[in-house]
């Protein structure tokens, strides 16, 4: 509760609060903090002895089947299908998105060979044992991105209740998908809808439930939700062709305001595009808030 607590007075502060042209200090505050907690998080795996083993015999399996229920999202046809070509920006967010990736596993590689090693220094220390202020900054600032978000409530108006159908099936599909990896694997409800819940927020989804529950599972939590971002760049240039264009934005998910948003621009069309970033905002917001309430059904 006090995550999304912090996170609402985020939002209320990107809106009322904080100038546009602070985005970027944002953005690097966000990716700073992201990098420490995942850090973090391979710190205490390092440090477990039977992390490897637990991980390969079990996690793998967990890992297998719920990357798999993130696919389980599918978006019907409420609008018109005419394509466009508008590489804008395409290459270089391109090569951001790699980045970003490349910075977060290395954070979890560093922190795992950290804590292997078993060598103590003091400030990396006192990085891994006060997770829960880091994350909270991180909140913060996440809060702070969907507040700078200006355009929500004309597009509400535009679109009107249709525009949240693709999020909700997103959701419906994802939790459910939860539901039945956790029947199969025998694991509590709870776990299963939580990793799901991350909707593809690889960074988000780990180290929140690695502060919440326990960081095996936030492990797990995290390389499932990364799959599915990279996983959604090979499926949306063939769901564009033989699908429709809004299982485009059903395979991206939080991810889709974002990340995969050059390539759903790429296949589909402008209005795809608007509601492809509607759905990323609303996707994003709801991440912690899905987690938390899964996680309390425990």
């Amino acid at each position: 509760m006090d995550v999304l607590m912090i996170m609402g007075l985020g939002v209320l502060a990107g809106r009322f609060l904080i100038p546009n042209r602070t985005k970027k200090g944002n953005e690097i505050i966000s990716l700073t903090c992201t990098f420490l907690l995942i850090f973090s998080m391979g710190v205490t795996l390092g440090r477990n002895d039977n992390f490897f083993e637990r991980f390969i015999f079990f996690g793998a399996v967990k890992f297998i089947v719920l990357f798999s229920s993130n696919c389980l999202v599918y978006s019907h046809r409420f609008y018109s299908n005419k394509k466009i070509n508008d590489k804008e920006n395409y290459e270089t967010r391109k090569r951001g998105r790699r980045m970003i990736v490349l910075f977060m596993i290395c954070a979890l590689v560093i922190g795992l060979l950290y804590g292997m090693s078993g060598i103590d220094f003091t400030f990396l220390n006192i990085i891994s044992e006060n997770t829960d202020l880091v994350l909270y900054i991180l909140m913060f600032s996440v809060g702070i991105s969907i507040g700078m978000q200006r355009g929500i409530l004309s597009k509400i108006k535009e679109y009107h209740l249709k525009i949240f159908i693709i999020p909700i099936g997103i959701i419906i599909g994802s939790f459910l998908g939860g539901v039945i990896c956790s029947l199969i694997l025998k694991m509590p409800i709870g776990y299963g809808t939580a990793i799901t819940s991350g909707l593809g927020w690889y960074s988000l989804a780990g180290v929140t439930i690695s502060s919440l529950a326990n960081v095996e599972l936030g492990s797990i939590a995290f390389m499932s939700n990364l799959m599915r971002e990279m996983f959604s760049f090979i499926l949306i240039p063939f769901l564009a062709v033989r699908l429709n264009y809004y299982t485009c934005i059903a395979s991206a998910a939080a991810t889709s305001e974002d990340t995969t948003l050059p390539l759903i621009l790429k296949y589909t069309n402008e209005e795809t595009v608007v509601l492809s970033v509607f759905n990323g905002v609303i996707c994003s917001l709801m991440v912690p808030i899905l987690i938390s309430s899964c996680l309390n059904m425990l």
